[in-house]
Formats: C-alpha cells, sequence, structure tokens
C-alpha cells in the first residue's frame, strides 16, 4: 500500500503543469511484488481505498473516487464507509502539501482515454492548484522506499498502538456501517482482508466479519418450535427489549405504563418460491417497530392458536408481573390488533372478509347480488363478548381463539378497521376503478379520455409542487393500480377534490367530497361530525354506483369513526409503520438456504447497532446563503443579519427555494408565502431569532362551498399577494401547507393544510 501511496505522489507530481499536461504518465499498482500496469481512473480510484484505511487521518476521498465500490456496488455504502472514518473531512490531505483532485471517470486501457480524461479535468485540477504547490510538486523527492514510509506514517499520524480507543471506535463504526447497508459475510471478510495487510490499526481486528458483528455471541436468545406446517422462532417481548442496545428506540424509559399495538400479516420472501413469512410484531406508537416471533413456511400457519400460544402466555405473564426492562419494572398493556381483514380474520378464528357474518363490530347479515356480498343494514345491532366465546353453531366465527384468554382484552373495541388496509387501499382505490372502468351489470366508466387527460396534466402539476415530507409524488390515474398506499392517502386528504373539479361529473364529485371531509374531520378530533356524513356517504354509494359495491371495507367505514374515539388520530392505529418493517424483513433474508436462522443472525444484528432518533431541537435552520438588502433592515446596526434557505420544525421542513415547501398558515389565520428565513444575532447578549420573510395572501377563501365550506377542515383557495415583503417570528407558525396552484382561476393557490 505504501508503494502505492508514493506512486500517488510521483505522478500527481508530474501530470499537472502549468503549461498543461505532460507526457503520459504510467501507473502501476502493486500486489506484493506483482506489479500490474493500469488507468488512471481505476488508479485513483484504488488508492482513494487505501487512503480510507487510515482512519486517525482527518480525510476523505473525492466522492468520483468511490463511485465504484470494490466488492459491493452501493454508492451509499461506499460514501458512508469514508464517512465513518471521518465524519469532519471533506478532502484528502497531508501535513505537506494539499493534493489536487484528480480526472476521476470509467477509464480505459487505451492510451487516448487516459489522455482525454486528463485533458477534460485539466481546467478543475487547476483550479484548486497554487503556484506553490507546482513548486511543491516539482521539488518533492524521496531517497527511498523506508523512508518514504516513515514520512507517510508520520504525516498521517498513525498510532503504534492499536487498540487504542480509536481503534474501538472504528470497530464499532464499522458495524453499524455493515448492518445499515446489509453488507455480506463474503464483502465484509475481502474489507477485513485489505484493512489487515494494509493499515497498522488493524491488528485488533479480526480476520472473519461476524466477529465484527457479533452474530453469534450476541445472537437473541430465541424459543424454536416446530409447528404443524412450519417452524416458529419466538423471542419475546421482554427479551427483544432487553437484548436491544437502546431499549430507549422502542419505548419512553420514563414512562409508567407500556402500550403496545400488535400487527400480523403475511410477507412472501422470494418470487421464485413459495416461502413466506409471518411475523408478530409489536410497536409503541412514535417510537420504532419489534419484531415478537416470525414463522416460516410454504404458506400460512395452519392453526392460529399454536401460532399465538407462546405470544398470549408471555402477555399474560406480564399483566400479572409487569414488564422488567433494564432493572426497571414497567406496568404492560396490550392496547389494540392492527391487521387487515383477511390477518384478523385468522387470528380471531373469524368469518372471513367475503362472508355474510365477516363485521366484528355489528351483526349485519350479507347479501348476494351479482355474484358479490354486500351489507345493506347500517344500523345492526353491535356485538357482544359472548359472540366471540360461543362459537359452537355460530355462524360468525369457527373456534375460540386463545386471544380471549388476554386479561382485559375487548375483541370488539381493541380491534379496529385498519386506516391503511380500509381506506386508501379499499375505499379509495375502488372508488378510481369505478372511474376509470366499467364492470359490467354493476357501473360505467366516468373517466372518458379526454377528463382523464385532463386529470392526468393536473397530475403533473401537483406534482411540482408536492412537499418534502412526502416520499412518493403524484404519478398518472393510469397507473392507480401500482400505487402505494401513501399515495391513495395524499390523493384523499389534500388534492383529491382540487385536481377531480371540472373533470368529474357533479354527483360523483360532491360524493367524493363527502369522504374527504369526513376523514379530515376525523383527523381533527371532530367524531361525531364525521360519523354523521360517513353515514351519507355509505348511504348514497348504491344510489350512484351499485349496491353490490357495498362490501366489507364499505360497511366497515361506518365503524371507523368509532374506532378513532377509541385511539384518536387515525394515523395513530394504522399499519403504516408496520408495512414499513415489513420491507426490513424480507431484506434479512439472501438465499434461499435456512430462512429462519438467517433472519435470526440478522435481526440480532439490528437489534445491537438500533438506537434512538437523536431529537432535535424545536427549530433547525440550515443552508446558509446569501442575504438581499431589501429583504430585511435590521433595526440596530450592531446587529448580525444571517440567511438561510431551510429551517426544520418538528416533522415539518420548510424551504424558500423550493415551491412546494414555502407555503404555511400563521396562528392568526394568515397565509403566507415564503421568500426567505432570516437569524438576527445580538453580538452583547448573543441571543438570536429567528424570522420568517414572506408574502401574505390578501384573499383566503374556501375551495368548494357544496355540500360544506372547506375551510372548515383545512382547504383554501388564496389569491392576491401583498407586494410589500413581511417580518413573521417563528413562534407564529401554526402548520405548513400542500400548495400547488388553481386550476379553476388564475394566479390563485389552492392550500390544504398538513398534518
Amino acid at each position: 500500500m505504501l508503494r502505492n501511496l508514493r506512486n500517488l505522489r510521483e505522478s500527481r507530481m508530474r501530470v499537472p503543469s502549468k503549461k498543461g499536461f505532460k507526457k503520459k504518465k504510467r501507473f502501476y499498482l502493486y500486489k506484493g511484488k506483482k506489479k500490474t500496469e493500469v488507468c488512471s481512473a481505476r488508479f485513483y480510484r484504488e488508492i482513494g481505498k487505501d487512503l480510507a484505511k487510515f482512519s486517525s487521518v482527518e480525510m476523505k476521498p473525492p466522492v468520483d473516487s468511490i463511485s465504484k465500490s470494490y466488492k459491493h456496488k452501493s454508492f451509499d455504502a461506499s460514501t458512508s464507509l469514508i464517512d465513518l472514518i471521518n465524519p469532519n473531512s471533506s478532502t484528502i490531505s497531508t501535513s505537506r502539501v494539499n493534493l489536487p483532485r484528480m480526472p476521476s471517470c470509467e477509464g480505459s486501457s487505451s492510451d487516448e482515454s487516459e489522455m482525454s480524461d486528463a485533458s477534460s479535468n485539466s481546467t478543475d485540477s487547476d483550479e484548486n492548484l497554487s503556484s506553490d504547490d507546482f513548486d511543491a510538486y516539482e521539488n518533492m523527492q524521496f531517497s527511498s522506499s523506508e523512508s518514504f514510509e516513515t514520512d507517510i506514517c508520520n504525516d498521517f499520524n498513525i498510532q503504534e498502538n492499536p487498540t487504542s480507543s480509536c481503534a474501538v471506535q472504528f470497530r464499532e463504526k464499522l458495524k453499524v456501517w455493515a448492518v445499515k447497508h446489509r453488507v455480506t459475510r463474503s464483502t465484509g471478510n475481502d474489507l477485513l482482508e485489505i484493512i489487515n495487510s494494509s493499515v497498522p490499526i488493524a491488528e485488533c481486528l479480526p480476520k472473519d466479519f461476524r466477529s465484527i458483528l457479533g452474530t453469534r455471541s450476541n445472537q437473541i436468545d430465541y424459543n424454536l418450535e416446530t409447528l404443524k406446517n412450519g417452524n416458529l422462532a419466538y423471542f419475546g417481548i421482554q427479551n427483544v427489549l432487553n437484548s436491544a442496545k437502546d431499549p430507549s428506540a422502542f419505548f419512553d424509559l420514563c414512562s409508567s405504563t407500556i402500550e403496545i399495538i400488535i400487527n400480523v400479516d403475511g410477507l412472501p420472501l422470494a418470487k421464485s418460491s413459495t416461502v413466506q413469512a409471518w411475523p408478530i410484531l409489536a410497536h409503541v406508537q412514535n417510537f420504532e417497530v419489534f419484531m415478537v416471533a416470525i414463522f416460516i413456511s410454504n404458506s400460512k400457519p395452519d392453526d392460529s392458536n399454536d401460532f399465538l400460544k407462546k405470544f398470549v402466555t408471555e402477555v399474560t405473564q406480564l399483566y400479572d408481573n409487569g414488564l422488567c426492562v433494564r432493572e426497571k419494572k414497567y406496568s404492560f398493556k396490550l392496547k389494540a390488533i392492527c391487521a387487515d381483514a383477511p390477518a384478523k380474520a385468522f387470528l380471531m378464528n373469524l368469518k372471513g372478509h367475503t362472508g355474510f357474518h365477516s363485521c366484528v363490530k355489528c351483526r349485519v347479515r350479507g347479501r348476494t347480488c351479482e355474484n358479490r356480498t354486500y351489507f345493506k343494514d347500517l344500523n345492526a345491532s353491535k356485538r357482544t363478548r359472548d359472540d366471540f366465546e360461543k362459537c359452537e353453531n355460530n355462524p360468525f366465527c369457527h373456534t375460540r381463539s386463545l386471544l380471549m384468554d388476554v386479561p382485559n382484552f375487548d375483541p370488539i373495541n381493541m380491534v379496529p378497521y385498519d386506516y391503511m388496509h380500509l381506506l386508501c387501499l379499499g375505499i379509495m382505490k375502488k372508488l378510481i376503478e369505478l372511474w376509470m372502468q366499467s364492470i359490467p351489470r354493476i357501473s360505467r366508466r366516468v373517466l372518458k379520455k379526454t377528463p382523464k387527460d385532463i386529470l392526468n396534466n393536473r397530475l403533473k402539476t401537483v406534482a411540482n409542487f408536492c412537499p418534502v415530507e412526502f416520499v412518493r409524488h403524484p404519478r398518472s390515474i393510469d397507473e392507480y393500480k401500482r400505487w402505494k398506499a401513501t399515495e391513495f392517502r395524499t390523493f384523499l386528504l389534500y388534492y383529491g377534490t382540487a385536481v377531480l373539479i371540472g373533470v368529474l361529473p357533479t354527483e360523483k364529485l360532491k360524493h367524493f367530497q363527502h369522504l374527504q371531509f369526513a376523514i379530515r374531520l376525523l383527523f381533527k378530533n371532530k367524531i361525531d361530525r364525521a360519523q354523521e356524513i360517513i353515514q351519507k356517504f355509505v348511504s348514497t354509494f348504491s344510489t350512484l354506483y351499485h349496491k353490490s359495491l357495498i362490501n366489507h371495507n364499505l360497511h366497515g367505514l361506518i365503524h371507523f369513526a368509532e374506532d378513532c374515539r377509541v385511539f384518536g388520530s387515525p394515523d395513530s392505529f394504522s399499519a403504516f409503520p408496520f408495512e414499513n418493517f415489513l420491507s426490513v424483513i424480507k431484506k434479512l433474508f439472501r438465499s434461499g438456504n435456512a430462512p429462519l436462522m438467517q433472519i435470526i443472525n440478522r435481526y440480532s444484528e439490528i437489534l445491537k447497532v438500533t438506537e434512538k432518533k437523536s431529537e432535535s431541537a424545536k427549530v433547525k435552520i440550515s443552508h446558509p446563503h446569501k442575504l438581499h438588502k431589501q429583504m430585511f433592515s435590521s433595526s440596530s446596526e450592531r446587529e448580525i443579519v444571517n440567511a438561510y434557505q431551510r429551517v426544520h420544525m418538528g416533522n415539518f421542513t420548510l424551504r424558500c427555494d423550493r415551491d412546494g415547501d414555502r407555503f404555511c398558515k400563521l396562528k392568526d389565520g394568515s397565509f403566507i408565502r415564503i421568500k426567505d428565513f432570516i437569524e438576527v444575532v445580538n453580538p452583547i447578549t448573543n441571543e438570536s431569532r429567528i424570522c420568517i420573510i414572506g408574502e401574505k395572501f390578501m384573499e383566503v377563501d374556501s375551495l368548494y362551498d357544496i355540500p360544506w365550506k372547506s375551510d372548515e377542515v383545512g382547504i383554501y383557495e388564496a389569491r392576491n399577494l401583498e407586494k410589500n415583503l413581511r417580518s413573521y417570528g417563528i413562534e407564529k407558525f401554526q402548520t405548513k401547507c400542500f400548495a400547488f396552484p388553481s386550476f379553476n382561476h388564475e394566479g390563485a393557490y389552492v392550500l390544504a393544510e398538513m398534518f
């Protein structure tokens, strides 16, 4: 490696010149006594990797020198490896001279390719070199390889003690990096081989990457049980929390009671086989999801009672004895079971969602029409606990579920309808399907070609104004079958009505507005009003479409408001966090050999590095830029005024450099378009205040008045921006708005308060 570094200095000394580039320099890489001639791009790429091994040096190779990682192709993984070595450095440097950034690209072995690469980057290299730097390159001499090795070690400050705290920290950071980027064992072993052969600090590193990860020594305790058609690994709630590196990532250590929500769902692990996983997941609101157990087989468990037996036993013990984590005892409570309709029927041993008696809240009986099961009665009598206890000759359930043995378990109120599957993937997707397609003998297509093209153009406009909080931007309505649940959620809550005005027939548009209005009322905790509107929405559905379409999901919407009365906002008991964690589980599976042990080992590694997300300040500013004089004038000449492009507050990020993130509502009810953020600092007292510079909307009205005024649920149409800029204290900020140009009035904006 040191011979490579010497070649680096010699080559960089000869290539740059004040008059341009000199004749071609040959580049060699050494591996033992073997010397290999390579192109310039590969040479600098390999040298960048070698430099990264010196962990005690403040350095960070140029990003383009590590654009192709040695073993794995992940750009994020390679850059993170450099960052974990020294996150505070941005350039490679030595105590003698700052090395310029050399050309790096996908080089070829031909001479012409190397010369063209060097010529194309000569301007960039010359900008980073002063005349003194050129002299340093030309006068740099090395008497021998031994003296060079001594010099380079002194330059990079390499410590002789390989067991120093720096080495221990490097080993721990390497572990976190490997788990974060799912580095395989072979990749890790190759990396350790490079480090062990090159870096003095590597004497404290093992040869096998499993020792870094602690795969065996830190493996979580589990109880393996063979069921009828598969294997179940049970970790346990208390065991997982005690095995975690930081239990505060999963619940509040200062609370006296731990209330968890349970989720069960099936997950196919591979496309080429039928192997699937059925995990039991637990979640405390506003914290990370963790895995309690996992079942692996080619089909779902045959008997749900066998599947839940260990879980019910532990939960009963936790109710009686409390949950002990790190020598502190907490009281335990099972808050809810959140699952989609098929998983819910499986856990409770109930009839499926296509059955006549599938509702878990009331005793409504389904009917058949056009080979579909529909539910006509909206005011059926409520179910009682006896409906779940006495299952003989009961058309509602098959057998008694073991969940009934859990203390204080209420099968009616503790098993809510899931907001994600019920509304987003259920009702909202069904509505768009009815608008886009015809169903024989039931309904006709609503959106013809011209209205559909208008709708797609509007969706493109909205996508350009989508805030950064939404990872998935609006897509064409033609792709609705591929939409994710978050895309249906955004359509329902924010921009659905605005893009459908003038496109959808009036009656069907008003019908959709009923749904949007009711759900936004639930987010504002106006339960009674929302319940009334939902009843109207469901009752008129059969008139506008067809009675056979009032399926299990549409009937469940009647009970959704009562679930919100018990658990709060729809997001507080949705399956969104669990679905996100299912993708994590799927990535733990790497090959078809021993899938259960793979997941156990990988999850043990994750628990040992999972930490609580750092709580940032209430208001955080970033991305400074030059302040325009006309933006703000300080009241005192002594005050220092700094300008910034972004402000982070809680779950929201405001940006003055992006159209979708510059609209907000203030506590006085006014709406502004942000032009800049400033920080005013008093140098004497060192006190600072943050202000928003913006333009105020002079006219703000409801987007629609029929059937109700939309400003009641936080949807507005604003126009006529004030010409003069105003300054507002950051403490006046109330909420961010999803804003985009209005399609009805030129120069106006549609503003929807974000939740």
